[in-house]
């Protein structure tokens, strides 16, 4: 590549594959509204939904959307994937949160609309304090992993 195109590839070309992690503040806030977004318009486009088709079906469709989540994040090699990934959850969770909810008013009206009101602030209270628990106390999540380069020269004989 010449001088011109280096420049013109701009700096992630240049750098190692493992660098293009590196997130900058629009990257992150981008990534952000791609995982917050989609739950809110999910919810308001299909949670009348399981009403017409019933809870199951859609319950089990979320399931499925979520498991394709899964897949690409499992896959991912990039910003792209990620935010691909996360708007899949997003969906996911918007579509699955109007069935269970409803759902639950319909077993018990009192009880599920407690439930609805305190659920989300307990779970996202328990996965905050869950992850900070796992990166305070597991080895994996807060250690970096070594540079690609740096771990085939060392693992080569």
């Amino acid at each position: 590549m010449t001088t011109d195109e280096e420049r013109a590839a701009g700096p992630f070309r240049q750098s190692a594959p493992w660098q293009a992690f590196c997130l900058q503040a629009s990257v992150g806030v981008f990534f952000l509204a791609g995982a917050s977004a989609p739950t809110p318009l999910a919810l308001l486009i299909v949670g009348s939904l399981s009403d017409h088709v019933g809870r199951r079906p859609v319950i089990f469709g979320s399931l499925v959307v979520q498991a394709a989540a899964v897949v690409v994040f499992a896959g991912t090699d990039g910003v792209p994937d990620l935010v691909c990934g996360r708007i899949l959850q997003g969906v996911a969770t918007g579509t699955v949160v109007g069935a269970v909810g409803a759902g639950m008013i319909d077993v018990s009206r009192s009880a599920g609309t407690l439930a609805n009101a305190v659920t989300p602030a307990a779970g996202t209270a328990v996965g905050a304090m869950g992850s900070g628990l796992l990166v305070t106390y597991q080895p994996g999540p807060a250690r970096s992993a070594p540079a690609p380069a740096a771990r085939s020269a060392t693992s080569s004989p």
